[in-house]
């Protein structure tokens, strides 16, 4: 019992170290960098358990879902999980229901995800992922 609480006090260290995520930065959602937004031990215990050690997508997303329930905060993974489930079907009672029960952020965090990456990319004039001359930016990312 007393290595569980080691563990414990260890990750709530490495989250009380890692940056607050309160903007938006398409950098997080590459893997590399959400792994650096995830406590080593929780990502090295999750990649245990589920991957024989491995940092898959699987267990980054179990990291990130676990460590925004203790950070009480959004994680790329919870935040991308929702921005997709959005796009394919687009229903706020549907991701709403995900999100109470833990996996993903709400329709209303999606909703200011969506409208700060549109501001972003018009903000840049950017062409993102062959998007055409007329085409809308919004619909760069999904």
């Amino acid at each position: 019992m007393d290595y569980i609480k080691f563990l414990k006090q260890q990750i709530l260290s490495e989250l009380s170290n890692l940056p607050k995520l309160k903007t938006y930065d398409l950098g997080q959602f590459v893997k590399e960098n959400s792994i650096k937004l995830t406590s080593p031990t929780l990502l090295a215990l999750v990649s245990e358990l589920v991957s024989d050690g491995d940092v898959t997508q699987t267990s980054l997303s179990i990291s990130q879902t676990i460590q925004s329930h203790i950070i009480k905060s959004f994680t790329p993974s919870t935040l991308v999980h929702a921005v997709i489930l959005h796009h394919w079907n687009g229903f706020k009672d549907f991701i709403n229901f995900v999100h109470d029960y833990g996996y993903v952020v709400s329709y209303n965090k999606v909703l200011w995800f969506k409208t700060l990456s549109a501001k972003y990319i018009g903000e840049q004039n950017c062409t993102v992922r062959g998007l055409k001359e007329h085409s809308s930016p919004i619909f760069s990312w999904f």
